[in-house]
């Protein structure tokens, strides 16, 4: 999508979750960027992460359209390198053997040491002998008489947390095992009709003649599972848009947020619809236009859903001359 003449105050605004809790007047001052940036700034505001996100679009990103988008996808990839971080710190402390490594792969490495260091004491002319130290004959002794586990089974267990902001903040502990090859998911309080609670495993991932695929056991009263295959998701099977497709989504996306406007509206012109438009406007960047484009539709849909009938039909009008513009009718 090409850059339009937006407000982006009013943007951040609509599209910060509960900014309607932030002591601002989103019509005075939201007006621009410089009022908002006046507001927050010399005002205790009470949220650091929106005052963070003014002064870094007005300072960084030169209060521009592309260059908020810019410093927001900075801030992005920082924050998930600290929240990785901070993840990968839980994993260490909970759980410390997490898929580190099984113990076959220990057992070797203490063979490769204690042979790295008997050599090197050999080295020195027949200084040593080696059965003189005491530490050197424990460990032979000790890897001598032990039999690791069947290292073909891994385990490991994490948890998963409910990403929508608007549910309650619901957890569910998820055992992984990974054996003969196949990975096997349980989610605690899920399970299979043939397996007797707490032991079933209804979610698995196999190689099956040469195509990956998923098993999801989706109804605890049946015995077949739906099996997915996964085949059409292999990188090497993505279709690169022609130059041409990628013009035409760009303005088809573009006629869908401005004649969005005209139905889908707030307390402020364009209400959340405007939200939605620079998201748009980031996946065009990110990804492409024409995920853009099926991004605004599927949000449009949703919309749709409370409004009146009268602007749904403007809606089905808007959808169909898009749709027409990405298939002009040949002569």
């Amino acid at each position: 999508m090409t850059q339009q003449q937006v407000n982006i105050a009013q943007i951040i605004y609509e599209a910060y979750p509960h900014s309607d809790l932030l002591p601002i007047d989103p019509g005075w001052d939201c007006c621009d960027l410089a009022a908002l940036l006046e507001r927050v700034t010399t005002n205790d505001i009470g949220d650091g992460l929106f005052r963070f996100m003014v002064v870094e679009i007005v300072e960084g990103g030169e209060g521009t359209l592309d260059g908020a988008i810019r410093v927001m996808e900075r801030a992005k990839q920082d924050v998930a390198a600290v929240l990785q971080a901070l993840r990968n710190a839980q994993i260490c402390q909970n759980q410390p053997s997490y898929f580190l490594g099984t113990t076959e792969d220990l057992l070797d490495t203490c063979k490769t040491l204690v042979s790295y260091t008997s050599d090197l004491l050999y080295r020195l002319d027949n200084q040593v002998n080696l059965d003189e130290i005491e530490e050197i004959r424990q460990a032979k002794s000790a890897i001598a008489q032990y039999f690791p586990a069947d290292a073909s089974v891994q385990e490991g267990r994490m948890i998963l947390k409910e990403q929508s902001a608007d549910c309650p903040k619901v957890t569910i502990p998820i055992q992984l095992v990974c054996e003969n090859g196949q990975l096997w998911i349980h989610p605690q309080g899920y399970g299979e009709k043939c397996a007797e609670d707490g032991d079933g495993f209804p979610i698995g991932i196999e190689i099956w003649e040469d195509k990956l695929r998923l098993i999801v056991f989706n109804d605890i009263n049946s015995e077949d599972p739906q099996i997915i295959n996964l085949e059409n998701a292999k990188e090497s099977c993505r279709i690169e848009e022609s130059q041409e497709d990628c013009s035409r989504y760009c303005a088809v996306a573009e006629y869908i947020a401005e004649h969005g406007r005209k139905i889908f509206t707030g307390h402020m012109n364009g209400g959340l619809w405007n939200g939605r438009c620079m998201d748009a406007c980031i996946l065009s960047k990110k990804k492409n236009d024409k995920a853009a484009y099926e991004f605004l539709l599927k949000f449009g849909d949703q919309y749709a859903q409370a409004i009146s009938d009268e602007q749904k039909d403007v809606w089905q009008i808007i959808k169909e001359n898009a749709a027409g513009m990405l298939n002009p009718a040949t002569p």
